[in-house]
């Protein structure tokens, strides 16, 4: 697995899926993708580390809504948290997280919850784009326009736009292999569903994958489907929590 040694500041460097139930999230995670589950201690709030083959990969933490959480590299949370209010963001949580890191949690101004992580002692990813690990996040926005200025100016983000039509708006931030996160414009079908944030998971098969993921409680959303970048699937996890499969090409 290849080994992430640097995050720039804006990059994905962590996810954490919020459950009401985590035995459950557990009981299905745990055999779709193999990882296995560490505890952190009261002190911690529940928290549970989730690897796979030994390295982090995700977290999983008690809370009133299911939903994966995309957390973003930030040098200095508190000045993070006041530009995004002053971008029309609203600020949920700002925490110390032990000797770990700061935690930040925002609802950014078109609705979507995206998390920032001061590091401390806890980096982040050790590893990204192996099976069975996040390959890729991305805003599905009802404001493009809201959501590429905010994300620019206050995550520092370089945008390189994919695509400006009506039928399809998609900028990444960063360009081809540099790319590490997009955007998408939703309002098309989003219709009376929110803005929100998906992580995309990387699985050999995706046909498989989904397979095993409904047999364990899982529902697809829409079909199956080969995209340019390889094939893909819309999933809800038994609690709700959504979630996209993707095979390469």
């Amino acid at each position: 697995m290849p080994a992430i040694e640097n995050y720039r500041p804006g990059q994905p460097r962590w996810i954490e899926l919020g459950s009401t139930d985590p035995q459950r999230a557990q009981d299905f995670y745990g055999p779709l993708f193999g990882w296995t589950f560490t505890e952190s201690g009261p002190e911690f709030g529940g928290h549970i580390d989730c690897t796979a083959d030994g390295s982090p990969v995700a977290g999983i933490s008690p809370g009133d809504v299911d939903e994966w959480l995309v957390f973003l590299s930030v040098d200095d949370a508190e000045a993070t948290r006041d530009a995004a209010v002053a971008n029309g963001a609203h600020a949920v949580v700002l925490d110390d997280v032990g000797d770990r890191g700061r935690m930040l949690i925002l609802v950014d101004p078109t609705g979507a919850t995206i998390g920032g992580w001061q590091a401390g002692s806890y980096t982040g990813f050790k590893t990204i784009y192996e099976p069975n690990s996040a390959v890729w996040f991305e805003l599905v926005t009802d404001d493009f326009g809201t959501a590429t200025e905010f994300y620019a100016t206050v995550f520092g983000w370089t945008l390189d736009v994919l695509s400006d039509t009506d039928e399809f708006r998609f900028s990444t931030f960063g360009s081809a292999d540099d790319a590490v996160a997009g955007i998408e414009d939703g309002s098309n079908y989003l219709e009376n569903d929110s803005s929100h944030w998906v992580v995309y998971f990387h699985t050999t098969n995706t046909d498989a994958t989904v397979a095993r993921a409904i047999e364990l409680g899982a529902t697809l959303r829409g079909e199956v489907e080969d995209t340019p970048y390889g094939r893909l699937a819309q999933l809800s996890d038994p609690a709700g929590a959504r979630f996209r499969v993707l095979q390469e090409p």
